[in-house]
């Protein structure tokens, strides 16, 4: 799914997961030795805060008020 801002047109992420099931929220980034390289982010709906237990690598937060699904 492509991600972008409203206003500039801005691509936040061309091809972001979505995470909808258990298993794919609670995996997130979980044990990935590097960012995957099969997409470029995961969306959380729904989400208020993230944690970084296990993740190997820094992360990126944007925190999205409103989405449009096309």
């Amino acid at each position: 799914m492509k991600i972008e801002h409203e206003k500039s047109k801005t691509v936040l992420g061309s091809n972001v997961k979505l995470a909808t099931t258990f298993s794919s929220r609670l995996r997130g980034y979980m044990f990935y030795p590097v960012p995957p390289i099969e997409f470029d982010g995961i969306y959380f709906p729904n989400c208020k805060f993230v944690h970084n237990s296990f993740v190997r690598f820094p992360l990126a937060v944007v925190f999205i008020k409103k989405i449009t699904l096309w």
